[in-house]
């Protein structure tokens, strides 16, 4: 599977009710995801406590924990071994920060315990304002640093191909509210795709789920054509 669940409760889902909006989501999207990928605004309207018992239920392949730690390596392995004692398996880190006490330390923590997923790049027009232009020298401290993946934008497609080329997963945000369509990052070469609230928003999580993993295998027998 290529599909990735951004769980990310919106404005006026808080507290219970978010709890149980990502209870349901899970449920409901699980046939059809590879993974959930869980961020700040699911942690601060969940909990610590409670969004153990969400990474439990959900218990996908992928478990990423979202919180682009962006700090030095003592504090961001602190952060790493609470996230992995939650139930994650992956975790999200800036590359800006570099190796050297740094990201040489989160590697270490997470070794034989998580994978290590680094940010080269970002989904948002201010990505193209300092972040893209040094993207391989984010992509050669991440591959120092043993990531196991790395987020390049499914809006800017050109961008994965220099991942692709460095032998990293790929995981691609972007596609549904943020512009790009279901399938364009999996034929630039990512591995996985990241859609939130063109799934989350609907009526029937699961239903959108379906159709979005359609299109992506409708658009990669195209492109492979």
């Amino acid at each position: 599977m290529t599909l990735i669940v951004a769980l990310d409760p919106g404005p006026g889902v808080e507290g219970s009710r978010a709890y149980e909006w990502a209870r349901r989501i899970c449920t409901e999207v699980k046939p059809y995801a590879a993974g959930f990928k869980i961020g700040l605004p699911a942690l601060l309207k969940i909990g610590v406590e409670r969004l153990k018992e969400v990474t439990s239920s959900c218990h996908a392949e992928l478990m990423i924990a979202d919180l682009k730690l962006a700090d030095i390596g003592y504090i961001m392995s602190l952060v790493a071994d609470e996230l992995l004692n939650m139930g994650f398996n992956a975790v999200i880190a800036h590359a800006f920060t570099g190796y050297k006490d740094a990201l040489e330390n989160l590697s270490a923590t997470l070794r034989g315990r998580g994978k290590l997923i680094t940010v080269a790049a970002m989904s948002h027009k201010g990505s193209e304002e300092i972040m893209d232009k040094v993207v391989e020298d984010l992509l050669d401290v991440s591959i120092r640093a043993g990531a196991w993946g790395v987020v390049m934008p499914a809006t800017r497609p050109k961008l994965i191909g220099f991942g692709k080329k460095r032998g990293l997963t790929i995981l691609s945000p972007g596609i549904g509210v943020q512009g790009a369509k279901p399938g364009t990052a999996l034929c630039s070469g990512a591995d996985y795709e990241i859609v939130g609230r063109s799934i989350t928003g609907s009526p029937n999580p699961g239903e959108a789920a379906r159709k979005i993993v359609e299109a992506q295998r409708e658009a990669m027998a195209e492109c492979r054509a």
